[in-house]
C-alpha cells in the first residue's frame, strides 16, 4: 500500500509539474518536447547502498514540487505554477545569454558590442555575405537567395547554434 501511495504522488507531482512545464516553455525544448535534467544515479542513491528506494525516486519531483508550492500549502495554483514557468524561463534565458556572451565575446569584457554580436567566423559581414557577387549591392536575387539557405538558426556545421563541443568564437576562431 504504502508503495501505491508514494508511485501514486510520484505520478500526480510529475504531471503537474510536467503540465506546467508544457503549458508555459519550462524545461528545454528538444525534437519532442521539453526535457528536464535527469539525475545520476549517484544523485539519487542518497544512502549509497547502490540501489534505488521508492523514496530516494520521488525525492526530485517532489524537491520540485516543493519548489513551485510559492506558499508552502502543499498544492499548486494555476499563478504558483505560472511564476514557476516563469522563473525557468528567466534562468533558462540568462543561461543562454551566459553562453552567448563566452562564445561571442573577443575582448573578454564580459559583454558584447554591435561588432562581437554581428562578427562571423568567416569575417564577412552580413552585407557581405548578401552580396554573393561582390559588385558592393544586394540585387532582388541576392536578397531573395539569402532566405532560401536554412541556416539562419543554425551553426556552420549545420548543427544548432551554440553546438561547439566547447569554447569557439564566432568571428574569432577557436581560442
Amino acid at each position: 500500500m504504502k508503495r501505491t501511495t508514494i508511485f501514486t504522488t510520484l505520478t500526480a507531482v510529475a504531471i503537474a509539474v510536467g503540465t506546467a512545464a508544457v503549458a508555459h516553455g519550462d524545461g528545454h525544448r528538444g525534437g519532442n518536447g521539453p526535457m528536464m535534467h535527469r539525475p545520476d544515479f549517484s544523485e539519487l542513491d542518497t544512502n549509497s547502498d547502490g540501489v534505488l528506494s521508492p523514496e530516494e525516486l520521488a525525492a526530485p519531483h517532489a524537491a520540485r514540487f516543493a519548489q513551485a508550492d510559492g506558499n508552502g500549502d502543499g498544492m499548486l495554483s494555476a499563478e504558483e505554477m505560472a511564476a514557476h514557468a516563469e522563473t525557468m524561463r528567466q534562468q533558462r534565458a540568462i543561461r543562454g545569454a551566459e553562453r552567448m556572451i563566452e562564445r561571442m565575446d573577443a575582448n573578454d569584457d564580459g559583454q558584447l558590442s554591435v561588432e562581437e554580436m554581428t562578427a562571423r567566423a568567416d569575417g564577412k559581414s552580413m552585407f557581405d555575405r548578401l552580396d554573393k557577387d561582390g559588385d558592393g549591392a544586394i540585387s532582388e536575387e541576392e536578397f531573395a537567395d539569402a532566405g532560401k539557405g536554412g541556416k539562419r538558426m543554425r551553426g556552420h556545421d549545420g548543427g544548432h547554434r551554440g553546438d561547439h563541443g566547447g569554447k569557439k568564437r564566432h568571428g574569432h576562431g577557436d581560442d
